[in-house]
């Protein structure tokens, strides 16, 4: 445990004396005027990966000393540019082209992680690199199979520069991971251990050795970056290419690089989801009349009886046969004659046969993985074990399973469920709830998680579930059979976080109706208003579903983005490539939600939704009811439904200073009291006069635009 005292520091904003009034608490007053808090934190030591202490060398031209990282842990309200902290290097890299013993090496590169904050935050705004600032979507391009040049700029799911005027093409490549403490897959594919990518160079190897898969930093906001030298611009120099003046490491130094991003994700308390009595409602508008989800609310547990459930999703298309698999090093190629996957996307390969010789290679070359590449007919992936000999058969498919209910299921996209008692044979894949199980060739033993999230729902008794936190290595494409689904929302009654819309609107009426006991899907008559259960929404804060590389899911907007695509990297709980039911609820952009009106899948850029920044209280703004398109070819809409529980997080669209809710103070200081102790906060409770002074507060206080936390430098 790290007990350090923190500091508070709060720019651009003053509560004048008149609002003293309002602090009834003693406790909300004390941390507003104290501002001076001592508290603990813990669990960051470990996260700690310091660089070598020695110089190393950087090409004929000098040397670069690389020090040891100053471990200092932000916690970030509002917006902020800054460098963060190295919590990884490694290099320079001598494996390819021009390196020999005893000759200069003409190309290098450094792979290193910048830790930004403690927390997760809501995305990112611009990259700075030597005093310039670089836009998204403009400047620095989500890299793809179609723009990479067969990957001489950078490998498809990393950020690069493709335009040859820009300096800094081909030198330097950045992954972006904002903290989201629901994302369990590996956050940068091409730092892993044995990753490797083809170049017109030929095939290198990328990755470091001393970040293992199991390196994840979860729920640390953070930055890969490459950093790549080469001594002119060349493109077949290298396996990144090369770049005109300035050479990256040619003099012996690397760029200066900042980061400028949007900090961490509050709740707004101002903003009103129960249900009231004698209210006029809109057409869409929404209520949380069991509660929010953090907490105890209305709803039961229910069981339903499971039929079969495991991988085997040949109904939906998905399982593919697979030919020739082969591994170079630590790389392994499959050849699905009918690909269908995207770089970065999780696949489960099962059944590949035994090699023999006393040695079960099936369970290496088997298990579920992240693709670092999809060019079809050939996918290649990371395989933790080398000199594994070449197999042919088995399949492959999307990393989700399908579940078959003897009565209707009543689930969403997005929700959560578990199944227990299911019957696993020999080999299968193991859906039962937190079930052990070997990996790695039964050296080892893993756990599923205690609940699974569905993503697809196909009927009223068929869904499929995302199975990719599982680390399970099947070798039979057998389903397990029987067992119990169950479920805290949407079967059989409603919940706490269930949320309920209007399709028409109306004004409700004098007694509240019984919404525990509408199920999913059911409705329930409130005066002239008709309200619908769509479950539970899909908010950006620890869901999971806001990563930024995937080349199929370019999340990109801001202010000014109505007509366009916006320049910042959002990290909502939008994702491009996704099937998502109809009346799916997501927050996108933070602090607003959005309901998709049919079932479809979603496009593979970021839809323009609205607002991409307004002031927080304006009442001349309306946004629910307005509608936006999604991007793919086959058609769908969003509607919004108005703002969420969560504070915004984009600058407002207006030429003001306001950097929205999430930086206001008052908000903040809420969000640091509530905030558990083994993290950075007080870990206190409010209770309803606090916040009634919270909201007071909020209302009058300026929008700050930064407010930081942070411990002193280690002794």
């Amino acid at each position: 445990m790290i007990a350090a005292g923190v500091a508070l520091a709060a720019s651009a904003y003053f509560l004048g004396p008149g609002a003293l009034a309002l602090f009834s608490n003693t406790t909300i007053l004390n941390t507003l005027m104290g501002i001076g808090i001592t508290t603990a934190l813990s669990g960051t030591a470990g996260l700690l990966n310091t660089g070598p202490t020695d110089p190393s060398n950087i090409g004929p031209q000098g040397q670069l000393p690389v020090q040891t990282p100053n471990p200092l842990w932000r916690i970030i309200y509002g917006i902020f540019q800054f460098a963060g902290t190295v919590t990884f290097i490694d290099g320079p890299f001598l494996s390819w082209v021009g390196t020999g013993s005893g000759t200069p090496c003409n190309n290098q590169y450094i792979q290193r992680v910048h830790t930004l904050a403690a927390h997760q935050i809501a995305g990112f705004i611009a990259v700075t690199i030597d005093g310039q600032s670089y836009n998204f979507g403009t400047d620095l391009v989500l890299l793809t199979t179609a723009n990479n040049g067969s990957n001489a700029f950078g490998p498809p799911g990393m950020w690069g520069f493709i335009n040859n005027s820009n300096p800094w093409m081909g030198a330097i490549l950045f992954a972006f991971d904002c903290g989201d403490p629901g994302n369990a897959s590996q956050p940068f594919p091409f730092l892993v251990s044995g990753a490797q990518i083809t170049t017109p160079a030929g095939p290198f190897v990328l990755g470091s050795t001393r970040w293992p898969a199991g390196a994840l930093q979860r729920g640390r906001a953070k930055v890969h970056v490459i950093l790549h030298y080469v001594p002119g611009n060349n493109l077949t120099a290298g396996p990144l290419g090369g770049a005109p003046q300035p050479y990256v490491l040619g003099s012996g130094r690397i760029p200066t690089v900042e980061f400028k991003i949007m900090g961490r994700i509050i709740r707004d308390y101002r903003i009103i989801t129960a249900w009231q009595a004698d209210t006029t409602y809109p057409a869409y508008g929404y209520i949380l009349p069991l509660g929010s989800g953090s907490g105890s609310g209305g709803g039961s547990t229910s069981s339903i009886a499971i039929s079969a459930s495991g991988p085997d999703t040949n109904s939906t298309g998905m399982l593919i046969p697979l030919g020739t698999v082969s591994e170079a090093g630590n790389v392994v190629s499959v050849y699905a004659a009918a690909n269908v996957f995207t770089t970065g996307q999780k696949v489960i390969v099962f059944g590949v046969p035994s090699g023999g010789s006393g040695l079960d290679n099936s369970e290496y070359y088997n298990g579920i993985f992240t693709l670092l590449s999809a060019a079809d007919p050939t996918c290649t992936y990371i395989c933790p074990y080398t000199s594994l000999p070449t197999q042919s058969g088995g399949l492959i498919n999307s990393a989700q399973a399908i579940c078959t209910t003897t009565s209707p299921h009543g689930l969403s996209v997005g929700q959560t469920f578990s199944i227990s008692g299911a019957t696993v044979p020999t080999g299968a894949f193991n859906t039962n709830s937190g079930a052990a199980f070997p990996i790695e060739g039964g050296i080892e033993t893993g756990h599923n998680p205690a609940t699974w999230t569905v993503t697809t729902v196909i009927d009223s008794l068929n869904f499929l579930f995302d199975i990719s936190e599982s680390l399970q290595q099947p070798t039979s494409t057998s389903n397990a059979t029987g067992g119990t689904l169950s479920a805290a929302s949407g079967v059989g009654a409603g919940a706490s976080g269930d949320v309920f819309v209007t399709l028409a609107g109306g004004t409700s009426g004098a007694t509240i109706p019984d919404f525990a006991g509408v199920g999913l899907g059911g409705t329930v008559t409130d005066g002239s208003v008709t309200w619908q259960n769509v479950g539970p929404a899909t908010y950006a804060a620890g869901s999971g579903q806001t990563g930024l590389n995937n080349p199929a899911s370019l999340k990109l907007g801001g202010p000014g983005s109505a007509g366009g695509t916006g320049t910042y990297l959002v990290a909502d709980a939008w994702q491009g490539g996704t099937a998502y039911a109809q009346y799916a609820v997501i927050e996108a952009p933070i602090g607003v939600l959005q309901m998709a009106l049919t079932a479809f899948t979603s496009g593979a850029s970021r839809p323009p939704f609205v607002p991409n920044g307004v002031p927080v209280l304006d009442p001349n703004v309306n946004l629910v009811g307005q509608e936006v398109a999604e991007t793919n070819a086959g058609g769908g809409s969003w509607v919004c439904l108005g703002r969420s529980i969560y504070a915004t997080c984009m600058p407002d669209d207006d030429n003001t200073t306001n950097q929205g809710g999430f930086s206001n103070p008052a908000l903040v200081v809420a969000d640091y009291l509530q905030t558990a102790k083994n993290e950075f906060g007080l870990g206190a409770t409010l209770t309803g006069d606090s916040i009634d002074t919270v909201i007071a507060a909020a209302n009058l206080c300026d929008e700050a635009v930064v407010i930081e936390i942070f411990p002193p430098p280690a002794a």
